[in-house]
């Protein structure tokens, strides 16, 4: 008989043992896995079911040292194609005076949108948009100053989370680093909210510019009543889910 073919491994040498994979590579692998397998679950039983509805505006809202007049709603299309074009869901306009002094409010609920506020002034009011003085609140956003019409204005988008914002840019960073968290990515994995939040608030203050020499005085006084109305409406809107 032919004796069996020798093996090269000596006698006392130790069985090959079969490799195990570092704990955090079975994590990773077992993430990619469910991630896979839950988007594929949500894509064939969970098609999207949020639907936007219009934010519920308030008929009074409080701002210290002014009274408040009517409030007028805006939910009637006001320029068909800005509408349509910008997604325009509803809005209101309010009213408020201290002394001689008249405040007007606008707002505008659009979703989704971009944030960009001079594309909404240059559609909702049928002009060459006005230079924009670009200013930052600490804690607040952006917003922007101009004045146009024989009127001075304060204006902004307000974000569900992140502040205010005035061009592009700063709204989809704002989308990016406030929206991507771990319990809404689970709820857009169900159906039930979009993954980045792209809803906006448009928000324009403005005053009649009595005399031209007042622009400074009227941009003053919107500074300060800006920080009270943009905090009322923070909390407010975040509330508001898509």
């Amino acid at each position: 008989m032919t004796p069996p073919p020798s093996s090269n491994l000596p006698l006392n040498s130790p069985v090959p043992q079969p490799y195990n994979w570092p704990f955090w590579r079975r994590a990773i692998l077992i993430g990619l896995c469910s991630g896979a397998l839950l988007t594929f679950v949500k894509v064939l039983f969970f098609p999207q079911s949020y639907r936007l509805q219009p934010l519920n505006f308030p008929a009074t809202v409080p701002l210290p040292n002014w009274q408040q007049a009517p409030a007028i709603a805006l939910s009637k299309p006001t320029q068909a194609e800005a509408d349509k074009l910008f997604n325009f869901i509803n809005g209101q306009a309010y009213q408020y005076r201290q002394g001689p002094k008249t405040l007007t409010i606008e707002m505008r609920y659009f979703a989704p949108s971009v944030g960009d506020v001079k594309a909404l002034i240059t559609y909702y009011r049928n002009a060459n948009v006005p230079p924009l003085t670009l200013k930052q609140m600490p804690g607040m956003g952006y917003y922007a100053l101009l004045t146009d019409k024989q009127r001075s204005h304060l204006t902004a988008c307000l974000t569900p989370k992140g502040g205010t914002v005035v061009t592009r840019e700063q709204f989809f960073q704002t989308r990016y680093t406030s929206d991507l968290r771990p319990n809404r990515l689970l709820s857009w994995m169900v159906g039930r909210t979009p993954l980045l939040d792209n809803r906006c608030l448009w928000m324009d203050l403005s005053l009649p510019e009595n005399n031209i020499s007042e622009q400074g005085s009227n941009y003053t006084l919107l500074q300060q009543v800006w920080p009270t109305w943009s905090q009322w409406w923070q909390p407010y809107f975040e509330q508001h889910l898509p």
